[in-house]
């Protein structure tokens, strides 16, 4: 995986791709935001260029149409934000205590819970941020402070909680009734802060929570039966997969925040048998851990870079693969 270190240039270029809603620029637009050929010369347009290209080895951008050779940016090429750029332009964490985010992140779950078709803008969302209880018990000030609502929503789209949807200058948030009920169910509530909800939607949450969670049965790890398979006198759960997270970041993936999943099935796979590292038992361990807070996980659209093997190796979403766990 590339490291994710960039120098100030190449952030700030970065950056632009925020703006268009689909993450996208033309080879022209890109020549337009650097300005640089025209002004400082030769040097500088070198510098530029090769500024493009560091983002591209990185893998945090990626190319598409236009020339396949020659140097960049290209004629007719469109350069486009990879979900591994869209997770290194975050939001930062806001300066807030753990329970006081984990509430409010339970708040903004809870107003998608609500909605219509639960689905809101981002506008309607921010509406519903500006009542009372929100500026005043939970803190939301989303003239002020709208970094702390961006951060939010980021968390819950990497975390599957939430699935971003974008169609122009819009974009909307719709709630993943798996992952997203599921969550909103276990979240522990903030010290002197209550949410009221009717008891029809105090009951849909219910019972969209036992819809999500998998029954006992499919969250337990099946034992090894063979003595020639691998085992492990710990049982497979939460601590082992965090040992095996740690474990790769103090060796292949030193000083990286994205590890793949597939490292991770690889190393339960050596220590405790094929039969654990399978999907029906391995898959919803990691899920529970991600709806109880315990990890964050990134899925990737273009897997143009992976393997068939890495990628049968992460975990299946809808329409994407969730290929990372993230550290940070």
């Amino acid at each position: 995986m590339a490291d994710t270190v960039i120098e100030a240039r190449q952030s700030t270029l970065l950056r632009h791709f925020e703006r268009p809603t689909d993450g996208r620029l033309s080879a022209g637009e890109i020549k337009k935001k650097l300005k640089m050929a025209s002004k400082s010369g030769p040097e500088a347009e070198a510098d530029a260029d090769q500024t493009l290209i560091d983002l591209l080895e990185k893998g945090l951008i990626t190319v598409s149409g236009g020339a396949k050779d020659g140097p960049h940016p290209r004629p007719n090429a469109a350069y486009r934000l990879t979900d591994k750029g869209r997770h290194f332009l975050r939001p930062a964490r806001p300066d807030l205590a753990d329970e006081q985010l984990q509430t409010q992140e339970a708040f903004i779950l809870l107003q998608v819970f609500r909605a219509k078709e639960q689905k809101l803008t981002r506008s309607e969302l921010n509406g519903k941020l500006k009542t009372r209880a929100a500026m005043g018990q939970l803190e939301f000030d989303v003239k002020a402070a709208p970094v702390t609502v961006a951060y939010h929503l980021a968390a819950l789209v990497e975390k599957g909680s939430l699935v971003e949807e974008r169609r122009g200058v819009s974009v909307s948030y719709r709630l993943n009734r798996e992952e997203g009920a599921r969550a909103l169910a276990a979240v522990k509530q903030h010290d002197g802060v209550s949410f009221t909800m009717t008891g029809e939607t105090l009951n849909a949450l219910i019972a969209a929570a036992r819809q999500a969670t998998p029954s006992p049965l499919e969250l337990q790890v099946p034992q090894v039966a063979k003595p020639a398979s691998p085992t492990n006198s710990r049982p497979l759960g939460p601590d082992a997969i965090v040992a095996y997270i740690t474990q790769l970041q103090a060796d292949l993936y030193s000083g990286k925040d994205l590890i793949p999943i597939h490292e991770v099935r690889r190393l339960v796979a050596e220590h405790h048998g094929a039969e654990a590292a399978g999907h029906p038992s391995f898959d919803p361990l990691i899920k529970q851990m991600r709806s109880e807070g315990q990890l964050r996980l990134i899925a990737i659209s273009d897997n143009r870079d992976a393997t068939q093997k890495e990628l049968d190796d992460s975990i299946p979403g809808m329409n994407e693969t969730i290929f990372y766990i993230v550290t940070r």
